[in-house]
Formats: structure tokens, sequence, C-alpha cells
């Protein structure tokens, strides 16, 4: 909490009743001056109405500086008081802030471990699609290789039917010789032949379809592994960036919040200077009247007797004062009158 607007409200609450003068006599001390005034009252029959009336404003006097102390005193205590209360609310708050802080980055580094695992997770995902993609290259190769063998196998069953179109007409012009049975049986084993071509043609063209399936498939799998690998590093890194975000915004409420603090304390310190310059004042303007009562108390009484020394030396004393801050007390007093 700030304490600079209720600086006002504080400096109307402060105030002091009565008037400052410097009391000769103490209250307690009242015996020895009746016993004084007995003393002296054989020679002479009444006490001065002067005297009198001086011995009852000493009283009060005396009265309104042991008020005027007690006020002091109580202001000294209370600045301390709040003073501890200040720091130890300031503390408090440091400690809150550390603990924050430390939240926070034991957060980030847990953010950075998965990010760390999904990365290895992705790299493991990475090398399996370059296997992959090295095993549909040789398959590819395969492919090739059996689409020349197809093509080397077509041209050989071409010239196999040619061959077979000669070996008929051959046969047709046989047919009544020896030869013909030779033929027959020749073209018999090479009709065997085409369609043992014909049927590892119809294979080849299965396996080729095969290969065709796999190989989209496994485009199918690259393509999804491929995604989800951008997924998860997009997810992860809006997710890095989001908490960053929100850290930095903690740590800059959080020097907000400080700043606040140290604005607070250094006000509360302005404010302590000004009540001890206020005291200082009240201090100088008592031994200011204390030294006019004095004076006055001195002209009026120019043969002082010893009681009467020994009864001002008995009175309430304030803290003493240096030279040099008297002469600045007295200095701002004359300014203000």
């Amino acid at each position: 909490m700030s304490f600079r607007g209720n600086r006002t409200a504080q400096s109307a609450q402060f105030r002091i009743d009565g008037q400052a003068v410097d009391p000769p006599y103490s209250t307690r001390n009242s015996g020895v001056r009746s016993a004084d005034l007995s003393i002296t009252g054989s020679s002479s029959p009444k006490l001065p109405i002067g005297l009198a009336r001086d011995a009852s404003a000493v009283e009060q006097m005396m009265s309104i500086n042991r008020r005027l102390v007690t006020q002091i005193e109580t202001l000294r205590l209370k600045v301390d008081i709040d003073a501890s209360h200040q720091q130890s609310a300031r503390e408090g708050v440091r400690a809150e802030t550390k603990a924050a802080v430390q939240a926070k980055d034991s957060q980030l580094r847990g953010l950075k471990a998965d990010l760390k695992g999904k990365d290895e997770v992705v790299k493991n995902l990475t090398d399996r699609n370059h296997q992959k993609e090295s095993a549909i290259k040789r398959l590819m190769e395969d492919i090739q290789v059996l689409k020349d063998d197809v093509q080397v196998s077509k041209g050989v069953a071409d010239e196999i039917q040619k061959q077979l179109g000669e070996f008929q007409r051959e046969a047709a012009n046989l047919e009544n010789g020896s030869a013909y049975r030779d033929k027959d049986e020749n073209i018999r084993q090479l009709q065997a032949e085409v369609s043992k071509l014909h049927k590892n043609l119809a294979h080849m063209e299965q396996e080729l379809a095969r290969a065709k399936e796999k190989i989209a498939q496994q485009g199918t799998r690259l393509r999804l592994v491929d995604n989800d690998r951008l997924n998860i590093q997009t997810k992860y890194k809006e997710e890095l960036s989001r908490v960053t975000l929100t850290m930095h915004n903690d740590i800059e409420r959080m020097r907000d919040v400080m700043q606040q603090q140290w604005r607070e304390m250094r006000d509360l310190r302005e404010q302590n200077e000004d009540m001890r310059n206020d005291i200082s004042e009240i201090r100088s303007l008592i031994m200011d009247d204390r030294l006019q009562r004095g004076q006055q108390w001195h002209q009026r009484s120019p043969e002082p007797t010893s009681s009467h020394f020994e009864l001002h030396q008995a009175s309430p004393s304030l803290p003493a004062l240096s030279q040099k801050e008297t002469r600045r007390k007295f200095a701002n007093c004359r300014k203000k009158t």
C-alpha cells in the first residue's frame, strides 16, 4: 500500500494542544517549592501575584511538555513499526516472485524435454521414411528390369510366332513325307514354349500389378507420416511460443509489482523524513520557547535561589540537537513566521 495519499490525513491527525513553554519547575518537586515559599513566607506574609501566576503557568507547561514528549515517542514507535511491516511485506513478495519464477522455469524445462522427445520421434520416423524410400527405389529398379524382360520376351515370342508360321507352311508342304512327323513334333514343342511364355507374361503382369499396389500404399503411408510430422512440429512450436509469451508476461507483471513496492518504500522513507523534520521543528520551537521563558524568568527574578536551579534541572529534557541543526531549525522558524 502507498502512504503518499495518506500523508495529508496523517498530518491532519497530528495535533498538539496547548502552548510550548519552558517550565522552570516540575510538578513532582512542587513540595520543595512550597517549602521554599513557606520559609520565605516568614519574612513576607503574602505571596506576590506575579510569582503565583508564573508557578501555575509552569505546572501547565510541564504537563504540556510531558504530553509532547509522549507524542514524539509514539510517532517514533509508529514509524519503526511501519518500516518493519513494509520490510516483511517486501520479503514476502520477493519470496512469492522467486517461487513463481522457479515454477515457470521448471515448466519450461519440462516442455523443452517433451519437445526433445518429440524431435527424437520425428527423427526416427524420418529415418524410417528414408529407408522405405530406398526400398521403394530398389523395387522400382526391379520393376524396370522386369519390364525390360517382358519386352524382350515379347520380342522372342513374336520371333517364335514367325518361326511357327514358317514351320506350319513347311508342314503343309510336307504332309505326305517322313519329315512331316518330325516337324509336327517340333511344332508341338514350339507351341508348348509359346504357351509357357504366355503364362510367364501373365505372371509378370500380375507381379507388376502387385508392385504398383505396394508402391501406392507406401506412398500413402509416407504422405501420412509427413503430415503427422508437420502437425507435431507445428503444435509444439505453437505451445512453446505460447508458454514463452505467458512466462514473459508473468515476469513483466512481477517486475511491475517489485517496482511498485520500491516506489512505496521510497514514499514511506520520504514520509518518515518529513515526520522527523516536523518533530525536529517542534523540538526547536519548544527549545526557543524555553529560552524565551528562561530569559523572562531571569529578568523577573534577578536573584534566583538554589532551589530554583535544582527544580529547573529536574524538568524533563528533550533530545539534544547539534549546533548546526539548531541553527537550521531556527532559520526555518524565522522563514515560516
